[in-house]
């Protein structure tokens, strides 16, 4: 019983082969669904493939936490009142809050737009990263 499900999965995930789905024919569905403004954004900024002249402002954004952070911490050794620590506080908890937000947003975004070419043209996630890697630039 086992093998004839395992031998049934194997069929079912090399029903579609690579040799199949042309180049043509898989950048023309992805061309129909590229990344809007927002994902190229995130991605362009604050992703691991931001090259060095793009990492101005995540370098901007790291430091002004970075302030804000240390300056918590040391208001709250320090024993300052609370009306002094609680500004840095909730400026620190926005920016940061909005900071993960947007990245969370581009991710789910751009996953929902792999999922609909995954979709349209019959492909697992591990065959879309090789047909993604070999035609697009």
């Amino acid at each position: 019983m086992e093998d004839k499900t395992f031998d049934e999965l194997k069929n079912k995930i090399n029903k579609i082969t690579m040799e199949d789905i042309t180049k043509e024919q898989f950048l023309e569905v992805y061309n129909q669904h590229l990344p809007n403004k927002w994902i190229k954004f995130i991605y362009k900024y604050f992703s691991q493939g931001t090259t060095e002249e793009n990492l101005k402002p995540s370098k901007i954004i790291t430091a002004i936490l970075l302030i804000l952070f240390v300056s918590g911490f040391f208001a709250t050794v320090l024993g300052l009142p609370k009306a002094a620590i609680l500004p840095i506080v909730i400026l620190y908890a926005i920016i940061l809050t909005a900071l993960v937000g947007s990245m969370f947003s581009a991710v789910i975004l751009n996953n929902l737009r792999i999922r609909k070419i995954r979709k349209k043209l019959g492909l697992t996630v591990w065959q879309y990263n090789l047909l993604a890697d070999l035609y697009v630039e």
